[in-house]
């Protein structure tokens, strides 16, 4: 969730791009590994933890690509929306044995 939020921002903050870009690099794979655990424990599949990442894809292409500003929105609204439904995900509690292992609370 928080390499998702420092993609969601670094659009928006150009002055300090690089910066925001050096914290996604350093953040990206300790926060997947973390989601993927996390999604695992709740039964999920782990390639939802992919799913800003790919969004925020989408989201520099269309910027590029388009001058529509009501265009651009459309990504930076569905990556909220699929943030916060990770979020839920992740506060989820683990309940019993799944096909990724036993209960990690046990």
């Amino acid at each position: 969730v928080l390499n998702a939020f420092v993609f969601t921002i670094s659009s928006e903050i150009s002055d300090s791009s690089m910066l925001v870009y050096l914290l996604m690099l350093v953040f990206f794979i300790p926060t997947l590994s973390v989601s993927v655990r996390r999604l695992h424990d709740i039964g999920a599949s782990g390639a939802l933890a992919l799913s800003p990442f790919c969004i925020q894809l989408v989201k520099v292409v269309v910027d590029r690509v388009s001058s529509n500003e009501d265009l651009q929105t459309i990504p930076t609204v569905f990556q909220w929306v699929v943030n916060l439904f990770l979020f839920a995900l992740y506060c989820i509690p683990s309940h019993g044995d799944n096909k990724y292992g036993p209960d990690p609370t046990k």
